[in-house]
């Protein structure tokens, strides 16, 4: 009788060992919370969707901190909104040089005239300025005088102005300044072209000027050419 007590105590314990097991192999999943395979996918679609809200955030964030580039640049109207008229139509800075007048193209021809009179280099570049095309750089370097011009002309007010013109090889600006015989700091272009030649960039795309100052009618008659160097290649430039 002991015996067979003792075998069914045994047989008790081995199922009870069994259905143990099973109860705690089973366990882990309740513990962790596992989820069914529906709620797992559910899951992982909305971190897909967290993530490409990311992502265009991060998109957007981007094309907002790319600024423009320089070839696009223009100058800004009284809104501050970037205009598509061509350079120097807004050239003057407040209380700057004003644009020539139609009686001083005249004068400026025969000063031209007389500056490639000798021949040489001087008269080569002054035929680039006037007949050589312009490259894909043109427009961007006349932008950048023009932002010069505005950044340092205030005072210039007796100062008259071309708008600059730019080609692959130099760029030129022409002016006429009132009192001229009498170096009125109004109408002094030297000192405002040496004024944008000090700007940082300058020198990273011309290394080489040449100027010329004549006198009619009591004013200044100025031409100034601006030779152009390859990048990397600037004289002056960094290296």
């Amino acid at each position: 009788m002991k015996r067979m007590t003792w075998v069914v105590a045994m047989l008790a314990a081995i199922v009870g060992a069994f259905l143990l097991g099973r109860y705690t192999a089973s366990a882990p999943d309740k513990v962790s919370g596992a989820a069914s395979p529906v709620a797992a996918a559910e899951a992982a679609s909305e971190a897909d969707e967290r993530l490409r809200q990311a992502d265009a955030r991060v998109a957007d964030a981007s094309d907002r901190a790319v600024m423009p580039a320089a070839s696009s640049v223009a100058p800004a109207d009284d809104a501050g909104a970037n205009t598509s008229r061509a350079p120097g139509d807004d050239m003057q800075a407040s209380g700057g040089p004003r644009p020539l007048l139609e009686e001083d193209l005249k004068r400026l021809d025969r000063a031209e005239t007389m500056m490639g009179a000798d021949g040489g280099t001087t008269s080569d570049l002054l035929d680039l300025a006037k007949n050589e095309e312009q490259d894909n750089d043109a427009r961007r370097l006349e932008q950048l005088l023009v932002l010069a011009l505005r950044r340092h002309g205030d005072g210039y007010t007796q100062l008259r102005l071309s708008p600059p013109h730019c080609t692959r090889s130099v760029c030129m600006l022409r002016g006429i300044g009132a009192d001229g015989a009498t170096l009125n700091p109004r109408s002094d272009w030297q000192r405002l072209s040496g004024a944008i030649m000090s700007e940082p960039w300058f020198r990273e795309v011309f290394d080489d000027m040449r100027g010329f100052v004549s006198h009619d009618g009591g004013e200044a008659i100025y031409i100034t050419l601006y030779v152009r160097c390859e990048p990397g290649t600037c004289r002056h430039g960094s290296r």
